[in-house]
């Protein structure tokens, strides 16, 4: 996940995941338009923008992305939540 700045409206985030769960590779990539922010929080209305193979991903639609410190961030949507971690 890289995220930019931006403002309501503006497309802000860029996804890449590749996934081997299923015994064969699934890659999905996709896009977050930033929907509402405050000082540690940002909403997000993301897409699919590519599924290889062709319909393997699904768009999870609205995000939560919230600051914890420096390196990490609650990620929440109706379906999961996890802490991503930066890695440079």
């Amino acid at each position: 996940m890289t995220i930019r700045q931006g403002k309501v409206g503006d497309e802000m985030v860029t996804t890449r995941t590749t996934s081997n769960a299923t015994g064969s590779t699934i890659q999905c990539r996709g896009t977050g338009t930033l929907v509402a922010a405050d000082s540690s929080t940002i909403e997000l209305d993301t897409m699919v923008t590519e599924s290889i193979p062709t319909g393997r991903c699904k768009s999870i639609g609205e995000q939560t992305l919230t600051l914890l410190d420096d390196n990490r961030v609650r990620y929440q949507t109706g379906e999961a939540t996890g802490v991503l971690t930066r890695q440079r």
